[in-house]
This record gives C-alpha cells, structure tokens and sequence, in this order.
C-alpha cells in the first residue's frame, strides 16, 4: 500500500478479512486496493507543472524585453514583420504559461481530493469493519452448526459488501480525477 491511511484500513479491516475468508467471502483488503492511489506523485506533478509556468513567463518577460529592445529606433516593413512575429512568441509564452499554471494548480486541487478520498474510505471502512468485530470473532472461532454462525456469517459477508460498495464509489471518483488531470495535460 502507498498511501498510510490505505495500509491502516487494510490493518483495520483484517480481522474481516480473516472472517470472510472463512466463509469463503470476498476479501475487503482487495477492495481498499483499489483506491490506493498516489496523491503525493499528483502533487509533485503539479508543483513541476507550477514551476515550469513560473519560467516559461521567465521566458516571456525576457522575450518581450528582447523584442522591445530590438525595436528601438527601428522602423519600416523589416520592423513591422519582427515586431508581428516577436508579439507572436510573446503571446505564445504567455499563453503557454497560463495553461500551464492552470494544470498545475488543477493538479494541487486533485491531490488533496485524492487525499480526501483515500482519508473517507479508509475511516468508512474501518468503521464497518470494527462494526462487525464480534461477528467476526463468532464465525473464525465458532463451529458453523452452533446457531450463532450463519447470523454471524450474514453480518460479517454484509460488511464486506458495504466496504466494497464504499471503494467502489470512491474509486469512480478517481477515475473522473484521473480523467480530468488526463484531459489538462
């Protein structure tokens, strides 16, 4: 696991895990794996992105300066065509820049959604999972003919499902994440 709020509800679920395993279940760990993400990569993607907007408007004020500068008591067609095509470059960079910033602080945004999510599913599903716990420890010591089991069995094979109903959800939302940092790149 990547993120520690993902590896402590992977801790906070495995007596649920053990208890599903049992009863031939399906296992809620899987299900956290799922939306264990990487928020800190996002992160440090944005801030490269940030970073680079910062210089290309480097790159556009010294453009600018340099295209200004050569302009200095320089007329006719020759001047017009280098002042066109130096305005050009500069509303090029900056452009560039804009775009540039945008996705780096889009970028900033989505990593803390992602941290969000990662922090809510793990809680919700450590919450189900200690929910559950004394049915969990009915069907792991418990023999399946004492009358307790299969209430315990239905309550345990429940939680499951709710911890997988809860990663499922969190995991459409970051792919739709995924998919707008996708489309800012």
């Amino acid at each position: 696991m990547r993120i520690p709020a993902v590896a402590d509800a992977a801790q906070g679920v495995d007596h649920l895990r053990a208890a599903s395993e049992r009863i031939n279940g399906a296992n809620p760990v899987e299900a956290l794996e799922l939306v264990d993400c990487d928020p800190p990569a996002v992160r440090t993607r944005a801030q490269e992105a940030l970073k680079a907007a910062r210089l290309v408007g480097e790159a556009a004020d010294i453009a600018h300066r340099a295209v200004s500068g050569a302009l200095q008591g320089w007329r006719g067609p020759a001047a017009d065509a280098f002042a066109r095509a130096g305005g050009d470059t500069v509303d090029n960079l900056r452009q560039t820049r804009q775009r540039t910033q945008d996705t780096g602080e889009a970028g900033l945004g989505i990593a803390d959604r992602l941290d969000e999510i990662t922090q809510e599913t793990s809680r919700r599903s450590t919450a189900i999972a200690q929910a559950v716990d004394g049915a969990c420890d009915v069907v792991l010591r418990s023999d399946p003919a004492d009358p307790n089991f299969v209430p315990a069995a239905q309550a345990v094979n429940g939680a499951v499902n709710d911890v997988i109903t809860v990663c499922e959800k969190d995991v459409t939302e970051v792919g739709h994440l995924g998919a707008v940092l996708d489309g800012l790149a």
